[in-house]
C-alpha cells in the first residue's frame, strides 16, 4: 500500500497586482451605471475577467460590464494593447455582461 498523506496543498505565492482594482471597483459602485475609462495601454484579458468576477474586487459574475476597445499601440512585447472601460450594474444575477471583448477599429 501506497505511504500517502490527505492533506490540502500550501497556497501559492501572490503577486501584488499592478492595478489598483479595489479602488476602481469601489469608484464604480459609487456611480452605478456609468461607463469610466479606468485603465490605458492594458491587454483585452482584463476586460473578461472582470465580466466574469476573476478578479475579487469585480465579484460576483454579472456586476460588472466590461469593454476593452484596441488603442492600435503595442506593448514592449508587441501585443496590442487596449483602453477598458468598465461599469458597475449591481448585483442582479441577470447582469449579463455581453458587451464585446474588444473592438478593433
Amino acid at each position: 500500500m501506497a505511504n500517502i498523506v490527505f492533506t490540502d496543498p500550501p497556497p501559492g505565492p501572490r503577486r501584488a497586482s499592478a492595478h489598483p482594482w479595489d479602488d476602481i471597483a469601489e469608484a464604480l459602485r459609487a456611480r452605478p451605471g456609468e461607463w469610466a475609462l479606468c485603465l490605458r495601454g492594458v491587454h483585452s484579458s482584463y476586460s473578461s475577467q472582470i465580466k466574469r468576477g476573476a478578479l475579487s474586487a469585480f465579484k460576483p459574475a454579472g456586476a460588472f460590464e466590461a469593454r476593452s476597445v484596441s488603442t492600435l499601440n503595442t506593448d514592449e512585447n508587441g501585443k496590442k494593447t487596449n483602453d477598458l472601460y468598465i461599469r458597475f450594474v449591481g448585483n442582479d444575477e441577470t447582469a449579463s455582461g455581453t458587451e464585446d471583448d474588444a473592438d478593433n477599429a
